[in-house]
């Protein structure tokens, strides 16, 4: 009896510790969302922006920004990682491999956004032809993963939901 009462104390632990890692990512998850919002300002600015001056001040603001999200997007996976060496915390685990799923598609079109500005800034296209069929590709490999990142996040928001992690 006092075996059942030490396991079932140590599994509770790796549960209390899941719920831990799953709120710290998720509040990751809030964070990322602001500092998204801030690189997507940022690019429009160097989209929109005339001045060669001050389309390199905003092109290396953008730059920065991008660097933070992705040390955040890492921040992200590393925290949900962590719920997978845990014991016991099968629904959790299935959460963090879904959160981790849409975090991949989220920093592979992050990627892709910022090669494609990138080469637009630089003025790295050599004729418009090949923008126009460069551009059509980053739209279809973006709504790719976009779709990727959606679809992984509702299964992540309804399994919390359904299993209330």
């Amino acid at each position: 009896m006092v075996g059942a009462t030490v396991t079932a104390g140590c599994g509770g632990g790796d549960t209390e510790q899941a719920r831990k890692y799953v709120k710290l990512g998720d509040q990751l998850t809030l964070e990322r969302g602001g500092k998204n919002t801030e690189l997507l300002t940022a690019w429009k600015t160097v989209r929109e922006t005339a001045d060669p001056v001050a389309k390199g001040a905003a092109w290396e603001q953008a730059q920065s920004i991008y660097n933070d999200l992705q040390a955040l997007v890492q921040k992200e996976k590393a925290e949900y990682g962590k719920i997978k060496g845990l014991k016991g915390v099968g629904d959790y685990v299935k959460y963090a491999e879904l959160k981790i799923l849409a975090l991949n598609a989220f920093d592979q079109s992050l990627k892709a956004t910022n090669d494609f500005l990138q080469k637009l800034y630089n003025n790295g296209f050599g004729s418009q032809q090949e923008k126009e069929a460069a551009l059509q590709k980053y739209q279809a490999e973006a709504e790719k993963l976009q779709a990727e990142n959606d679809r992984a996040n509702e299964e992540a928001k309804q399994l919390k939901k359904d299993k209330n992690l």
